[in-house]
């Protein structure tokens, strides 16, 4: 009897390692996934003292180009790849669409001169505040390979065939 216990043991045993190998590749997987993020559904207000007029509220249907902004006047869309290194830091690349901050503006009146700031406020409570210059004036670019050097949590990147971007 104490044989056929061992057995019973040593196979249960392989059974629960068997299931956690599934489990842990299963969640591996859906990390690895990617993930699409959507802004939210709701209307977007543009206000604030830096605006040349008393500001604009868009809807979503008006945001994707479905809907006139103004009599015959479309926002256009943007569909353009990023490149990141975030906080943890990981290297990432992300893929960007919708409208441009700066058709926004200008619907909206566009900016005084004396505007130095801008700030994004989103309905959950949470901001982000850029300088302008920061913003709008300083170069942004897409580094499409930096992915080649190192693993993808590994810094630096290859900075090399940097492509401008707005």
């Amino acid at each position: 009897m104490i044989g056929i216990d061992r057995i019973r043991s040593k196979r249960v045993h392989q059974l629960i390692y068997f299931f956690m190998g599934v489990f842990l590749l299963t969640g591996l997987f859906y990390l690895l996934a990617p993930t699409t993020v959507l802004a939210a559904g709701e209307s977007i207000t543009i206000t604030g003292d830096g605006l040349n007029g008393p500001g604009i509220t868009i809807t979503q249907s008006q945001l994707r180009g479905e809907e006139e902004i103004s009599e015959g006047v479309y926002l256009e869309q943007q569909d353009v790849i990023y490149s990141s290194i975030n906080t943890w830091p990981t290297k990432s690349f992300y893929r960007g669409r919708g409208v441009k901050v700066t058709d926004l503006l200008e619907v909206a009146g566009g900016l005084k001169e004396n505007a130095t700031m801008i700030r994004f406020k989103g309905s959950d409570g949470f901001t982000a505040t850029f300088t302008l210059k920061e913003f709008f004036n300083e170069p942004h670019y897409f580094f499409p390979n930096f992915m080649n050097t190192g693993v993808q949590g590994h810094l630096p990147g290859d900075t090399s065939g940097a492509v401008p971007v707005e």
